[in-house]
Order: structure tokens, then sequence, then C-alpha cells
């Protein structure tokens, strides 16, 4: 994936989780199913800066994070039965 198509899927996945009520947290030990989703809702955020910083320049290791995260929260998404394992592969084209 390019970085401009990680912006889009990122940016995709945030709005479905906004529009599911879900808030951008920062929380790594969230035990419910609410607080797990508001940290993925986060982690889209993330992914979006760590971009950034490699198109700025600072280093293949951000978009290498970025993708590492990318695949994390399409994993949550789809044991959420947020997306299908189909969608996501599309989103990844």
């Amino acid at each position: 994936m390019t970085p401009e198509q990680v912006f889009a899927v990122c940016r995709r996945y945030a709005s479905l989780l906004d529009a599911k009520g879900c808030e951008a947290v920062q929380d790594p030990k969230a035990e419910t199913q609410e607080a797990k989703l508001n940290h993925v809702r986060w982690m889209c955020d993330e992914t979006v800066e760590f971009v950034d910083l490699f198109l700025e320049g600072k280093g293949q290791g951000h978009l290498d994070k970025a993708m590492r995260w990318l695949g994390f929260i399409q994993g949550v998404l789809a044991v959420s039965d947020i997306l299908t394992i189909e969608e996501m592969k599309a989103d990844n084209r």
C-alpha cells in the first residue's frame, strides 16, 4: 500500500468507528469491548501520524510501524464483526 492508501483506509476506519460512537482514547489495558474499540479508534489517528512522519522524511521505520498498526486495526475490526476480511482485502488494493 502507498502512504496515501494508508491515510485513506485509516480515515475510513476512523469514520466507521465514529459512527458506532467510539472516541479516540489511548487505553492499552482496555478490558471492555467499548474501551478496546475506543483504543483502536485512537490507533487510527496515530497510524496517520506515523505516515506523516514518513512523508516528512523521518525514516522508513514510521511507515513500517504504520503498516503493523494497520494490520492490528484490521484484525480487531474483523473479530468485532465491523468489517469482513473481504472488505479489508479490497481496502488494501
